[in-house]
């Protein structure tokens, strides 16, 4: 039986992590409707994201000039496809909601006395937003520390009136089930995260709700989710324990899916293509081994230039090229070192087209090992069964040891860890004279299994994602929708 589905999500450019789920909930014949905040969204790289309101045909068209990648269609509407918009809250109730949320998701932090890159940032939102209402703030987080006051938060937040605006939007679209991604991003001065109020309107509406993990980090360097679906869906157990332990979600209302945002490497269409022509592409020396560095966000460093020119001199001093893949939100920081580096491609970007993925696949399957701090193309190059080597310092452990997702890649013992570029180089060198052991490859393959793909290396994570939908609409319990997923 097939279902309307209402799918929001904050832009266009975000269409890439969830977009084998909407794929598969078409090819089922399903009614999808994907309505965005912006429909014209332009990355710190110039990646501009957007599709055309008034066009009868709607396409999701991605350009950036730097990268020659001219109006490349990601995807178009079709019969049971459709984009359209929606809106954010707006009333006089915006503001002191915004406050409470912003305290709610602080108070989460410290009491699970985590010290990490995200969780300063967080203090930084927080102060920007109440900055605007109150003088003294500096004692603020020896309140927050209390349990007491975090639930009396939620008990007031619970009282909070839903939005008319909302409600109404949701009765005229009356959706079957209502899927929204992601549900827990914080809210700033000026730009209030309104994705809660759509699955508080729903319930209220009787509409089931659905929340897919956006990312590996989603759960742990975000906001709170202020308000439990009736299913979240979670990548993998990992996720399944943050949910209930960080989020308080009933694990009874989880279920593990596996990553639709890696179900790309998984398709075979993308093979090894022109070795020569990619070294030429990348301004490399084709006699000569390269190693792939991937850069890290603002938010993770700023300050990778001096490791890369480090790594590049000892390199070069034992006949090995760096290659930089620097990241979309951050490739500023290279511009010291880029006429010496070369960075490919120059502008970073998400594998989310046939030209980029191509580009990163040839880049991690030509190079002896890819090196990085924290970064989600860790996981790309570990699924395509690259070496990934991580420089821990004590520079980055805020951003590192202290950061749970990175904690939880650093425990499947996959990453090779060194603790400088020195080691980082002999490691290499060690690398190129032996090769990965067999022991590594099948530690990489069960991080596959149990991360990525934990119903099989077969079965899509955007199929069990679908379907797990679809049931939630057909008013399928989770015992149940798993009961079905197992046996697909």
């Amino acid at each position: 039986m097939t279902k309307k589905i209402l799918f929001l999500s904050r832009t266009p450019s975000m269409f890439s992590y969830y977009k084998s789920t909407i794929e598969e909930l078409c090819l089922r014949g399903n009614m999808v409707e994907v309505c965005f905040l912006n429909y014209d969204d332009t990355s710190p790289n110039g990646s501009r994201y957007y599709f055309d309101i008034n066009a009868e045909n709607k396409e999701i068209i991605l350009e950036n000039a730097k990268l020659n990648l001219e109006k490349v269609v990601l995807i178009s509407e079709s019969t049971n496809l459709k984009f359209g918009m929606y809106s954010t809250r707006n009333d006089i109730w915006t503001r002191l909601i915004g406050i409470i949320r912003e305290l709610i998701t602080r108070s989460s932090y410290i009491r699970r006395n985590e010290n990490s890159v995200y969780s300063i940032r967080q203090k930084r939102y927080l102060e920007n937003y109440l900055s605007r209402y109150f003088k003294f703030i500096s004692s603020l987080d020896y309140i927050l520390k209390s349990k007491s006051f975090f639930r009396t938060l939620q008990f007031i937040h619970s009282f909070m009136p839903k939005s008319n605006e909302i409600n109404k939007f949701l009765r005229i679209k009356k959706p079957d089930v209502l899927v929204v991604t992601p549900a827990n991003l914080s809210s700033r001065w000026k730009r209030f995260s309104s994705e809660t109020d759509y699955l508080y309107s729903a319930k209220k509406l009787k509409i089931p709700t659905v929340v897919p993990v956006l990312s590996w980090d989603n759960l742990t360097t975000k906001g709170f989710m202020h308000h439990s679906p009736t299913i979240t869906l979670a990548w993998n157990k990992i996720h399944l324990q943050e949910a209930v332990k960080i989020h308080d979600i009933k694990e009874s209302q989880v279920i593990v899916t596996g990553s639709p945002f890696f179900d790309k490497w998984f398709d075979e269409s993308t093979k090894e293509s022109d070795k020569k022509k990619f070294f030429i592409e990348a301004k490399l020396d084709f006699n000569k081994p390269f190693v792939l560095y991937l850069g890290s966000s603002k938010t993770v460093s700023q300050e990778e230039s001096k490791i890369v020119l480090n790594l590049f001199e000892k390199l070069k001093n034992n006949n090995i090229q760096l290659l930089i893949r620097p990241h979309g939100h951050n490739v500023s920081q290279f511009d010291d070192v880029k006429e010496i580096i070369p960075l490919y491609p120059s502008e970073g970007g998400l594998p989310d087209n046939d030209i980029s993925k191509q580009v990163f696949f040839n880049s991690m399957k030509y190079s002896i090992a890819t090196v990085g701090i924290n970064n989600s193309a860790m996981i790309d190059s570990l699924i395509n069964y690259t070496p990934c080597i991580t420089i821990i310092d004590e520079n980055h452990h805020k951003s590192q040891l202290n950061v749970p997702h990175f904690q939880h890649l650093k425990n499947y013992n996959l990453l090779y860890e060194v603790k400088d570029v020195s080691s980082c180089t002999d490691f290499i060198k060690q690398l190129i004279e032996k090769g990965e052991s067999d022991n590594k490859k099948e530690l990489n393959r069960q991080f596959i299994k149990e991360f990525i793909r934990p119903y099989g290396i077969k079965k899509s994570a955007g199929y069990i994602s679908a379907r797990s939908i679809e049931l939630t609409g057909e008013g399928f319990t989770v015992d149940k929708i798993k009961q079905q997923i197992t046996n697909f």
